[in-house]
C-alpha cells in the first residue's frame, strides 16, 4: 500500500519533470496573452484565473516578463 509520503514524493518529482515546468510556462504565457489582447470584461474574467494557475507554481522559476505580469495584475 501507497502512503501519503510516497505519493508526496511522487508529487514533488512530478512537479521538477521538464514537462510539468514547460506545459505550465506554455500555460502562462498563453493566459498573460489572453489578458493582454482582451477586453476588459474579458480581463476581469482572466484575473481570478491567472492569479490562481499562478499560485500553484513557483514564481521564483518564471521567467521576468512573466514574474513581472503576476506581479502587476495581483
Amino acid at each position: 500500500i501507497m502512503g501519503p509520503q510516497y505519493e508526496k514524493a511522487r508529487y514533488e518529482i512530478y512537479q521538477n519533470s521538464q514537462a510539468y515546468n514547460e506545459g505550465m510556462l506554455r500555460e502562462l504565457q498563453d493566459l498573460k496573452i489572453q489578458y493582454l489582447s482582451g477586453t476588459d470584461e474579458q480581463k476581469g474574467m482572466l484575473k481570478s484565473i491567472i492569479i490562481h494557475r499562478f499560485a500553484v507554481y513557483d514564481i521564483s522559476r518564471l521567467p521576468p516578463d512573466l514574474q513581472s505580469f503576476y506581479y502587476n495584475i495581483r
